[in-house]
């Protein structure tokens, strides 16, 4: 299967969703979504497969879905989207080595 790059902004508003509805299952979530895409070849621009990387982690998917067709969670994806980019970071997945202490 060919990959392709794509836009994440939905990702991050469904782990933001589940960070406020469940937080429990942010980590089997994230999990799912990164072997979706990395492994599977999974459309993850497309919200359809979102909400079945949800309910295969337990969520409730037609809430997920919901959420996803909403506005919901869109200012906190675009703050943390903000200070990352002030930071450097030019895309996902990103990994932070050794943070800035800011202690000169």
């Amino acid at each position: 299967k060919q990959r392709r790059i794509i836009r994440t902004g939905d990702s991050h508003r469904l782990v933001e969703w589940c960070k406020a509805t469940q937080p429990q299952t942010v980590d089997p979530l994230m999990e799912t979504l990164f072997k979706a895409y990395f492994e599977d070849a999974r459309d993850l621009s497309r919200r359809e497969e979102l909400v079945a990387c949800a309910a295969a982690c337990g969520l409730d998917g037609e809430a997920a879905g919901k959420a996803l067709h909403s506005d919901a969670f869109q200012r906190e994806v675009d703050a943390k989207a903000t200070g990352w980019s002030r930071q450097g970071v030019r895309g996902v997945p990103f990994f932070v080595v050794h943070p800035a202490s800011g202690n000169g």
